[in-house]
């Protein structure tokens, strides 16, 4: 597990070098010191997987450590911790049924223009923003955040259910730290900029893209009520590494405990395949939100009520 700890050390490093050091000495001697910002936004991705494995306990083998540095590196990624995790295991139980399933629309009820309008945000950026705009509704009053959130009864959406477990006393009081801390540490940044807080922006715009373009892509158009599903998507090797082999999402579907070094090893053992490179799976992203009616369905039954009861602490 000391890879893990060299990468977020390394990641944390980066984020200060983002937010103050290079705005405070290398700016300012010359603009051109920004351009060391398009490597960092290419990683934002790599940065995602890694905080990605102290949801599910497989950074350190202390659910302490998990805890203290997946706080860490998502107040530098711009969103709370427990609402990221309680997220991402929420998705894991209910994985393409009706409250998890962004890219299908039910054409009996709703326009397609409407879904599109919600899909294509959502994929083009409106994943990341919603996940940073959560710092501020974390520091509104519990009545304020359950009435933005709505109501869990006959609600599709995993919004209330969320919001349910994240109020409880001590888990809110948690976000809510986190929530300054995030705050604290993006505003301060846009002021060390200054004048060129527009440098600050693209960065975070690219962030905000390459996290919600990607978020998905395992999982768009694959068999409806399936809450193991993901597609592995073939990257070459190094190319792989470089993603801590996120692109073998069916294989963390299959055991979500395996950590990333492990995921290869596992994947033989799966009995999955590969279901298409990463490229064109990205790109058939764009062909926007899909009928109800023309989904294909699946045998597999919808068993994950108990994620509802899932804590959030």
């Amino acid at each position: 597990m000391w890879l893990n700890w060299i990468l977020a050390a390394g990641f944390f490093l980066v984020g200060v070098y983002q937010f103050w050091v290079l705005p405070v000495w290398l700016l300012p001697m010359d603009l051109r010191w920004g351009y060391t910002l398009i490597p960092i936004a290419l990683l934002n991705n790599t940065y995602w997987a890694l905080v990605h494995d102290t949801f599910h306990g497989s950074f350190s083998p202390s659910a302490r450590a998990n805890v203290v540095a997946g706080r860490t590196l998502a107040i530098l990624f711009g969103a709370p911790f427990h609402l990221l995790r309680l997220g991402h295991l929420l998705h894991h139980g209910f994985n393409r049924t009706e409250r998890e399933r962004i890219e299908v629309y039910d054409d009996a009820s709703s326009g397609r223009w409407r879904a599109a309008l919600a899909y294509y945000w959502q994929l083009f950026g409106g994943l990341y923003l919603l996940e940073f705009a959560s710092a501020f509704l974390f520091l509104l009053p519990r009545r304020a955040i359950l009435a933005i959130a709505g109501n869990p009864a006959g609600s599709k959406s995993l919004l209330p259910v969320m919001a349910a477990n994240l109020i409880k006393p001590q888990t809110l009081g948690s976000l809510r730290m986190d929530s300054v801390l995030i705050l604290s540490v993006f505003s301060s940044a846009l002021w060390t900029y200054g004048e060129q807080a527009w440098i600050l922006m693209l960065a975070l715009g690219a962030r905000a893209f390459f996290i919600s373009f990607a978020d998905y892509v395992y999982h768009y158009d694959t068999p409806l009520n399936n809450i193991s599903s993901g597609r592995n998507l073939w990257l070459p090797r190094p190319l792989s590494a470089l993603l801590l082999h996120f692109n073998l999402h069916g294989v963390h579907h299959w055991q979500p405990q395996i950590g990333w070094q492990r995921l290869p090893a596992f994947f033989p053992q799966s009995g999955l395949q590969y279901a298409g490179s990463m490229l064109p799976a990205l790109l058939r992203q764009l062909k926007g939100p899909i009928p109800l009616s023309q989904m294909e369905p699946t045998s597999v039954p919808y068993q994950s009520q108990q994620a509802l009861k899932m804590n959030g602490s």
